[in-house]
């Protein structure tokens, strides 16, 4: 399990650059459903001081499952297992995360025995995080303690309605202390604007409730799959919910490119040298999804399924010879006759090669309520 810093800075990234949300904040139409499952109503939780008062969920997680079948031929799936105490506060997720024949397991614990506070444990660390409740149920600061050192602070503000508003991040590393804030604004219950960028009412074109289950399905939209602390917390409706309405947008997660490495300082005799080069990968088109919601008859979900497209692109050049070496090596003369082989600038081309990458989302609920 990754450790709670290097998830600040993803946060941190996540939220300074909205506008390039991968998949986050894209316009598309929705199929609808009508998928029905025979799971019971459930009850909402019974400490109001430790968990979040503005509930109204009727359905609590038992195991969300999201698979993701890449344009490589790659399938990687992410299984989340919820655990309960006694008061129906989610104190264990079992995350899963498996690529062909190789699975990683990560356990996180929510402990909710100190008075007002979460202490967040994973597999290889304990109390790597402690959260501190405000009187309204909901998570006010989290922070990271290392040999007794406080190096990551984050708090939180809600509204009335428990929704987050404001989102402060304060990172110490040894003499610097980096500072950032994310406003998030609502308008009729949907979000408005996320860290200054508009969101479009068109991502809410069927308006499904965010209030159903026990889980924020908007942090999944927001930051992806792949989770990791203090996305848990969020996730988990600990620090108040994203929105009354669910972001009709899916997540595409997070991705890398393929990057080709320049080879630098290669040498050549040949004043003409000449060597063709080229490579291709794939970028998402910047267009609606295809996109299947299907929700039981109380509103919950039980399976998305988003279609991306990819475009594959064919990137061009030629390596020659540059400048000539100049050695003052008395051992190696013959290096004046060299010359240093350097890249002509890059042309990119699209090929006719498109491919799908479908991810889906299937949720399942307790059945003992």
């Amino acid at each position: 399990m990754k450790k709670i810093t290097k998830l600040l800075s993803l946060i941190m990234l996540v939220t300074f650059a909205s506008c390039d949300f991968p998949g986050i904040f894209d316009d598309f139409g929705n199929d609808g459903g009508d998928d029905v499952t025979n799971n019971e109503t459930g009850g909402g939780p019974e400490n109001e001081t430790q968990q979040p008062e503005a509930t109204s969920w009727v359905k609590y997680i038992d195991k969300l499952t999201i698979k993701d079948v890449g344009y490589r031929d790659i399938t990687t799936t992410y299984e989340y297992t919820h655990d309960y105490d006694e008061l129906n506060r989610i104190n264990r997720i079992t995350e899963k995360i498996s690529e062909n024949d190789d699975a990683e397991i990560n356990i996180c614990t929510l402990d909710y025995s100190i008075n007002n506070e979460i202490v967040i444990s994973t597999t290889e660390d304990d109390a790597i995080a402690r959260g501190i409740i405000g009187e309204n149920g909901l998570v006010k600061t989290i922070y990271e303690t290392e040999e007794n050192i406080t190096t990551d602070i984050m708090s939180y503000i809600q509204n009335e309605d428990g929704y987050l508003t404001e989102l402060k991040e304060l990172h110490i590393r040894e003499d610097e202390v980096n500072e950032y804030t994310t406003v998030i604004e609502y308008e009729n219950g949907m979000i408005s604007k996320f860290d200054g960028d508009e969101i479009p009412e068109s991502y809410y074109n069927n308006q499904y409730k965010n209030d159903k289950i026990n889980i924020d399905i908007n942090w999944l939209n927001i930051i992806g799959f792949g989770m990791d602390f203090p996305c848990i917390l969020s996730y988990t409706r600990n620090i108040g919910n994203i929105g009354e309405y669910i972001i009709e947008t899916g997540s595409r997660g997070y991705e890398s490119n393929e990057v080709f490495e320049e080879v630098f300082g290669a040498l050549t005799e040949d004043p003409n040298y000449k060597e063709y080069q080229s490579i291709t990968y794939y970028d998402c088109i910047d267009e609606i999804p295809e996109s299947t919601m299907l929700f039981d008859e109380e509103g919950c979900p039980t399976k998305f399924e988003f279609v991306f497209r990819y475009q594959q692109y064919k990137e061009e050049w030629y390596r020659v010879a540059g400048e000539k070496v100049e050695s003052k090596d008395p051992n190696d003369p013959e290096s004046k006759n060299m010359y240093m082989i350097v890249s002509t600038e890059k042309t990119t081309s699209p090929t006719d090669v498109i491919k799908d990458r479908i991810i889906t989302y299937t949720f399942e609920y307790r059945q003992d309520m």
